[in-house]
């Protein structure tokens, strides 16, 4: 059998690679295109992010399917290829449709969204039209993804990702050094590196199927699974919106220039996602597969100490010492003390949002959506006009401090009504067992660190503070931890079929 840890780690080496690249890369890219030119590439993330409104539920759809078809992989060869092709005629259709629509209002979203200097407005129609189409070309990209985590090629997936990280990455930076500090050059880099991707994200996926005679469209697929999609895609759709929000509202309400340090402080929080996602990827096809809730809630308990134990140190190491650890990544104090307090703030909602990650994949694969559709709706009816005061009263600070607050409401008011319902008898463990011990250790971890270390010297001093800090925390997250196993013996119980668990409740 497969073991979770397995895909645990190949998931984890691809995450941090791409997150490698962005770590090394940023730094180079702000020299060479300025801030206020790293603004318009935290919007093509944000925008990129938006467009899998369209995803309608597919991508985690077609993994939760051939999660299931795998079991009986020869058996079900037909409908496995069918369930693919069924699927990616539909994203190739929504991928084409989101490319067009984005580079034709690409004079209405950079003059009339976006606050640029008079030197960039006229770049910056061609770069939020280039945004466009590689954005379309990326797209169905997310669906073979999906595809290949289900049908657990978790390491095939994850060397495809590092792949096309690299060469969107590097590429990029050796276009605007041969051509200079040119930010459409930039973007139509992107366009080449999102058809590369997406092409080699579908050859890994055929590749890893069964051979199958005759391939076609289904609609019978569709109307299966449109339930659990059409649950799936509210949920995401208004997830979406809730996380993209305050982006897209800054946009709007501050200059370029200072969205660009906006940008630049979730590129350091959305880092943390590194540490969960892999963790989410390798355990919703086995959840998905779990019969009994003996075994479901023996997975999900063990994953959630996981992730408590990989993202919780990191995190806490930013949030205490952002100063450092900006100052050794940035080196421009500047910067620096324009994110700080962003960063802090950020980070410590994106750890919490990431803790939420694996009680979501547990929803998600029994199939009980409704509560996360009435939180996501009580969330954003909230979220808006508390950003909009916020940002009022204290600026770009105003708007992390709205992602920090809404995080915790649904740590402290959301997850114990979803463990009374699917883990019955275990409303509070996870954050007896799974998070708090974990969170104590590490803040006492790199609390110490913080108490006895002296101010650093120079860049490399200040390097090995932070890398201290973060090993002292994950030491501390460990020894709290009450079982430890958890990290080693994470493993993927019986291949079950999901037919024990209900459908849409």
């Amino acid at each position: 059998m497969t073991s979770l840890r397995r895909n645990v780690m190949a998931n984890l080496f691809g995450r941090a690679w791409a997150s490698v690249i962005v770590i090394i890369l940023t730094p180079a890219y702000l020299r060479v295109l300025g801030v206020e030119a790293y603004g318009l590439i935290g919007a093509f993330v944000a925008f990129q992010t938006v467009a899998m409104l369209f995803d309608f539920g597919l991508g985690l759809t077609l993994n939760r399917q051939l999660a299931t078809l795998s079991v009986s992989a020869q058996k079900n060869t037909q409908e496995i290829h069918d369930t693919v092709r069924t699927f990616e005629s539909i994203y190739w259709l929504i991928g084409a449709l989101i490319g067009v629509t984005i580079a034709a209002a690409a004079p209405i979203v950079a003059q009339g969204w976006f606050h640029a200097s008079a030197a960039l407005a006229a770049e910056s129609v061609t770069a939020v039209a280039l945004m466009g189409v590689a954005i379309g070309a990326q797209f169905p990209s997310a669906l073979y993804l999906g595809g290949l985590l289900g049908f657990h090629r978790q390491a095939t997936a994850n060397a495809l990702l590092a792949l096309a990280a690299t060469l969107r990455g590097v590429g990029a930076l050796f276009v605007i050094l041969t051509v200079g500090p040119n930010i459409a050059a930039f973007f139509a880099w992107q366009v080449i590196a999102s058809c590369f991707q997406t092409a080699l994200f579908r050859w890994g996926l055929i590749r890893a199927l069964p051979v199958a005679r005759e391939i076609r469209f289904r609609q019978t697929i569709l109307a299966a699974n449109l339930r659990f999609a059409a649950g799936l895609t509210a949920i995401t759709a208004l997830g979406t919106v809730i996380t993209q929000v305050d982006k897209v509202m800054l946009t709007l309400l501050v200059s370029l220039e200072n969205f660009g340090y906006y940008a630049l402080s979730w590129t350091v929080a959305s880092g943390l996602y590194l540490f969960v996602t892999p963790i989410f990827n390798a355990v919703f096809p086995s959840l998905a597969r779990s019969t009994s809730s003996t075994t479901l809630g023996d997975t999900y308990h063990r994953a959630c100490q996981v992730g408590s134990l990989l993202l919780l140190p990191p995190a806490v190491t930013v949030v205490i010492f952002a100063p450092e650890a900006l100052s050794a990544w940035l080196g421009n104090p500047t910067q620096v003390q324009a994110t700080i307090w962003l960063v802090r703030i950020l980070a410590a909602g994106t750890a919490i949002n990431g803790l939420l990650n694996l009680p979501y994949a547990l929803m998600l694969a029994t199939g009980w959506t409704r509560l996360l559709l009435a939180t996501n709706v009580i969330a954003l009816i909230a979220l808006i006009p508390l950003i909009l005061f916020l940002v009022a009263s204290f600026g770009m600070g105003g708007a992390a401090t709205a992602w920090f607050a809404y995080n915790l409401s649904i740590a402290l008011a959301v997850i114990p009504l979803m463990h009374r319902r699917l883990l019955v008898g275990q409303a509070m463990r996870w954050y007896t067992r799974d998070v708090g011990p974990p969170l104590i250790g590490a803040l006492c971890g790199a609390g110490i660190v913080r108490l006895v270390a002296g101010e650093p010297s120079s860049r490399a001093s200040t390097l090995l503070l932070v890398a201290a800090a973060w090993a002292a925390s994950a030491v501390g997250a460990w020894i709290a931890t009450p079982s430890r196993s958890a990290l080693i013996g994470l493993t993927r119980g019986d291949a079950d079929t999901s037919a024990g668990l209900p459908a849409d409740r």
